[in-house]
């Protein structure tokens, strides 16, 4: 995986092939590259997927350190922005871990979890608005239609 720029961090949305009887599930996922580590090197970077995991209208927050790229349902791993500073990345995660989960609304699920998530990102300008856009496209072609 090649880096966009020098950063602390990299911010994607990783969807994952259907289960049966399912729309696909998505996830954020944060590629993290600690300081004098190649960016190249996949096995010395952290890796934090956050998802909306659960029974349909009892959704919770799960937080699991994985490389989706591992996962043989991964489907796309789609960039949606560098993140440059330690405290832009702690701050990312802390609203990551405050956005909530909509179970009141039936047929509300993880990729709506996903574009809310992004939304509220995009708002407290913690992206970059140019990868934001591009990556937003490209998920609004995907959105409930895989």
């Amino acid at each position: 995986m090649t880096c966009r720029h020098m950063s602390t961090a990299e911010l994607y949305v990783v969807t994952y092939r259907p289960l049966e009887h399912s729309w696909s599930h998505w996830a954020i996922y944060i590629r993290t590259i600690p300081r004098g580590v190649d960016p190249d090197d996949d096995d010395e970077c952290k890796h934090s997927i956050y998802q909306a995991s659960g029974l349909e209208n009892e959704l919770q927050l799960d937080i699991s350190a994985a490389n989706p790229r591992n996962s043989g349902r991964c489907q796309a791993v789609v960039f949606v922005s560098s993140i440059d500073t330690a405290r832009d990345l702690k701050d990312i995660e802390t609203k990551l871990e405050e956005q909530p989960m909509m179970n009141d609304i039936p047929t509300w699920d993880c990729q709506d979890w996903v574009m809310e998530s992004l939304e509220m990102l995009e708002d407290e300008e913690l992206l970059d608005i140019s990868g934001y856009n591009e990556a937003k496209m490209k998920l609004e072609e995907l959105y409930r239609d895989e």
